[in-house]
């Protein structure tokens, strides 16, 4: 029996949030580094290795990604910030439509270990070795398709 119930619209913005730093990370974490406050990232970090509620942190975070864009904008306007480097913009919808598309079958995919973030990774080709997850050093969930 399937699961019909409707997702929390909290717990979507949280894992979508996740996604959406952990797809950008080496970018976050030199945008900080250079016009912000890295700290808040590290926070993040923390809750999620120590499966802690990353909410808060990821609020944080937002604020802190927001101060650094501003800074980092030739302008120091309070508009859309500047900038030719893309950074993490889009959050994932979540579920099974953000998989690639992919001409061979795939019967297994990768998600994240801690159930915190709403993205997911097929493996190319015939490769076996289990993607280590940048946010909490842990190997990747696998579940079959």
């Amino acid at each position: 029996m399937s699961d019909t119930r409707p997702v929390d619209p909290e717990a979507r913005r949280v894992r979508e949030g996740i996604a959406t730093v952990c797809a950008g990370l080496t970018h976050v974490r030199r945008l900080l580094n250079d016009h912000g406050d890295p700290a808040a990232l590290d926070a993040l970090l923390a809750a999620l290795r120590g499966g802690a509620d990353p909410a808060p942190a990821l609020d944080r975070l937002q604020g802190a990604l927001r101060e650094a864009e501003i800074a980092r904008s030739p302008h120091y306007d309070t508009g859309t910030p500047r900038g030719s480097e893309p950074g993490p913009r889009t959050p994932a919808s979540g579920g099974w439509s953000d998989l690639p598309v992919t001409s061979r079958r795939a019967e297994a995919v990768f998600l994240c270990p801690v159930g915190a973030c709403s993205r997911s990774w097929l493996p190319p080709g015939e490769e076996t070795a289990t993607p280590v997850c940048e946010a909490t050093g842990r190997q990747l969930r696998w579940e079959r398709i």
